[in-house]
């Protein structure tokens, strides 16, 4: 169904064109009908119309004025103007405001119904053109995230970029935001659920796009959401608020948030490809004899570019410190220096289970020393003991068997119910002196970790239950 509106200052006109167009064009609904300009233009300022059949010349305001506003704010909208005048040249200014078509009085019904079917056949094709931009662009969208997820995954060979499909997206100095939301709960296959629901609904809370921002879903591990934002317009830090905002609403869950900058999705590439292939070695390990793990690195190398050589040597540069593995970031030699690197790994396997324990309890006690400061991260943690956040979440979960956010969150729970059974202290104290700078997520949390609400749960408890570091670590 179209819209029609009529405007005309003799009304049997408007009458006879309203006739002509009920018994002629069924897929056509009249909306309006008008004797004065100025009341057109004010029903025009705040409602459509597919088509507009307007005298040139009317009370108020012209219809050379009308066409004129409609060419400037509503060019959707099918004109057709009604002349008195046989010549056009009175018309001529209409002409540059694009409209359909000119009918000069007297006319037909037969010929004003040919127009009006004309315009029909244009809304049709502008339709169908429009549903075939939105399936192109869809399309093109799909395909860019598709490839945006191989990117993350070190899985992106092309040279071309991931999200050249995305035409309206200008991709000259663009910057890449990998952005990580860390979700505040214990690592359950519930929090798995909510992970997973949560990136089913990462398009309505955390993708968008503009001419000058795109942001893709990447995947989630363990209690982690990741997207990747390309932007010519710098990171919009609303985005990751409102995200997190979104989800507290939806889920009754609150996430921390953390983000790297690369300059390019070239750069961008690099580092996962890096990331990759360290975890993929990393894996490799404890499982090789010494002749093996030498043709594997070799074949591992030898397939990486200069610039995959220069990227995995900045991550693995700023992923360790000399502390933990010796590095020489002195050597020019790429392959050698990245060979002898590895090499260590392999022949210090056994230290390094002894530097990961040490590693583990150092964590540890971060947890027991930090736990009650409200922004406490495993992000947090990691910078502490300057090592990568990857890394210490593998290394820990390793050893543990647990997450090193579900012990944080152990570890708070724990601390929360020993002041519950043995102080006066307020809910909201309590909250505080765990951590919990919100009281409901306080008291939704603690429900859901104990089966009570932090009220029931001094009520119903005779004597307190006490904890020791080595309980907390079971």
């Amino acid at each position: 169904m179209y819209s029609l509106v009529i405007a005309d200052d003799e009304q049997n006109i408007c009458n006879g064109i309203s006739s002509a167009v009920k018994n002629a064009c069924p897929e056509i609904e009249i909306v309006g009908t008008f004797f004065d300009g100025n009341d057109l233009l004010e029903f025009l300022k705040t409602s459509h119309t597919d088509i507009l059949i307007c005298d040139i010349r009317m009370e108020g305001i012209s219809g050379v004025d009308i066409a004129k506003y409609i060419y400037e704010h509503k060019k959707e909208t099918h004109v057709i103007l009604i002349t008195g005048y046989r010549m056009f040249e009175y018309a001529q200014k209409a002409i540059n405001y694009k409209v359909d078509f000119f009918l000069t009085k007297p006319f037909s019904s037969v010929t004003l119904i040919e127009k009006i079917k004309q315009i029909e056949q244009f809304l049709k094709n502008d339709l169908q053109n429009a549903i075939n931009s939105k399936k192109s662009l869809m399309s093109d969208w799909n395909n860019s995230r598709k490839n945006v997820q191989k990117l993350f995954f070190g899985e992106w060979d092309s040279d071309i970029s991931p999200i050249a499909d995305i035409s309206f997206f200008l991709e000259e100095n663009c910057t890449v935001y990998e952005i990580c939301y860390v979700m505040n709960e214990p690592e359950t296959d519930v929090s798995q659920k909510i992970i997973e629901s949560c990136a089913e609904s990462a398009i309505d809370l955390g993708e968008f796009s503009s001419n000058k921002t795109l942001c893709f879903y990447c995947g989630f591990s363990d209690n982690e959401l990741y997207f990747a934002l390309f932007t010519n317009d710098g990171i919009d830090i609303s985005l990751i608020d409102s995200f997190i905002s979104g989800m507290r609403t939806v889920c009754n869950k609150s996430f921390n948030s953390k983000y790297q900058k690369f300059d390019s999705a070239y750069t961008y590439g690099l580092f996962c490809k890096s990331r990759k292939f360290f975890n993929d070695c990393i894996s490799f390990v404890p499982s090789v004899q010494n002749l093996s793990w030498a043709n594997y690195i070799d074949s591992k190398l030898s397939k990486c570019s200069r610039q995959e050589l220069s990227a995995l040597y900045k991550y693995i540069s700023d992923s360790f410190t000399n502390d933990e593995i010796q590095f020489n970031a002195e050597n020019d030699d790429l392959i050698s220096s990245l060979k002898s690197f590895f090499t260590v790994i392999r022949e210090s396997n056994s230290e390094l289970k002894n530097s990961s324990d040490i590693l583990v309890e150092k964590a540890y006690e971060c947890v027991f020393d930090h736990y009650s400061d409200y922004n406490i991260s495993v992000y947090n943690i990691a910078s502490m003991l300057c090592v990568n956040s990857d890394y210490l979440s593998r290394i820990f979960k390793k050893k543990t068997g647990q997450g090193l956010a579900t012990f944080l969150l152990k570890t708070r729970m724990k601390k929360a119910a020993e002041l519950l059974e043995g102080t006066s202290m307020s809910v909201a104290e309590i909250a505080a002196a765990v951590g919990y700078n919100d009281i409901s997520y306080f008291k939704r949390t603690f429900k859901s970790y104990n089966g009570v609400s932090p009220t029931d749960y001094r009520k119903t408890t005779d004597s307190g239950t006490r904890y020791s570091k080595e309980e907390v670590y079971d």
